[in-house]
């Protein structure tokens, strides 16, 4: 509109300026000054962006078509074009985190019925050129976080508590109904909070002293993502990994704050072989293009990182070893 166009000054601020993919930077620009990268997307996305695509049939033809964004390139020469107007906060007042990844082995009989999931899905979905992916996806993970193995590590992992652990999930019900139950039978002291319970204990302070003076343990879904300071704790757990790495980074930012004197962890606990190892590689690949972009604008990095993409095809002609 006209305001816009007569502003003289614009600052663009992002906790995660590459949430999705390396296009979200030309997204930004675009608002921030229009000049730097130019306002047309196509030309960002043919010189900084891999493509990955899908074939299919149709009329009796295979057509190749684009289906999104796999990675970045070019990325030594993008730093260089956006760096005089770009700002990282060091965070050098805050201790970085250490980050582990805890692998869960399934048992004989699990690995059965997770491929079972698979078998009765492709059955339902034969002959489905698209087939929901997501829905087989929720299913594969709400099987994978009922799993005696999996919570058997999460056990493990709290075992060895230092200060207090907050663990995230995704899901209600595996909060209320599956993790409960599993740290009152050890008798482990802690407080659940997800959406449907939140107001009852109270605003963000009552909620922040409650687990400070009370509890050793926090078990929370993703509406305590944001808005919250637990510099008190120094272990955030993902029993269940979030689809994005912003959701990733929000949640290691509740232990990450000002006034944090303890060593601080990020666990994802996985199960091998399966969705939740793909997700969390493709997660990481994410992060990797954004700590590429934004880290050390002045230095070269890699060239071209690309994001293993999540394929249906996978779970059949690979599913759990």
């Amino acid at each position: 509109n006209s305001n816009y166009d007569q502003t003289l000054f614009r600052i663009g601020i992002s906790g995660t300026p590459i949430e999705n993919n390396i296009s979200d930077i030309h997204n930004l620009f675009t608002f921030i000054n229009k000049d730097i990268l130019g306002s047309n997307y196509q030309w960002f996305v043919d010189v900084f962006c891999n493509l990955k695509y899908r074939k299919f049939r149709r009329y009796g033809k295979t057509i190749t078509q684009v289906c999104g964004i796999k990675g970045a390139k070019n990325i030594n020469i993008l730093k260089k074009v956006i760096k005089h107007a770009f700002i990282k906060r060091t965070h050098s007042d805050v201790p970085e985190f250490k980050h582990m990844s805890v692998p869960v082995f399934l048992t004989d009989k699990e690995k059965r019925e997770y491929d079972l999931i698979i078998d009765e899905f492709e059955e339902e979905h034969i002959g489905n050129e698209f087939p929901p992916v997501t829905q087989l996806i929720n299913k594969l993970q709400k099987y994978l976080n009922s799993t005696k193995s999996k919570q058997q590590i999460l056990l493990d992992t709290l075992e060895k508590r230092v200060s207090k652990d907050i663990v995230f999930m995704r899901h209600i019900d595996i909060c209320q109904n599956l993790l409960k139950p599993v740290l009152s039978d050890q008798s482990l002291n802690y407080l659940a909070i997800n959406g449907s319970n939140m107001k009852r204990h109270g605003n963000a302070k009552q909620i922040t002293e409650k687990f400070k003076e009370k509890y050793d343990y926090l078990l929370a879904t993703d509406c305590l993502k944001e808005g919250f300071n637990f510099q008190f704790a120094n272990r955030v757990i993902h029993y269940e990994l979030p689809y994005t790495k912003a959701s990733h980074q929000q949640r290691n930012g509740r232990v990450r704050r000002i006034g944090q004197d303890q060593e601080i962890f990020s666990i994802n606990i996985y199960c091998h072989g399966s969705i939740e190892q793909d997700m969390l590689m493709k997660m990481n690949a994410k992060g990797e293009i954004g700590k590429a972009m934004t880290d050390n604008l002045d230095k070269n990095t890699k060239e071209e990182i690309n994001i293993n993409t999540i394929k249906y095809k996978r779970f059949f002609s690979k599913k759990s070893k």
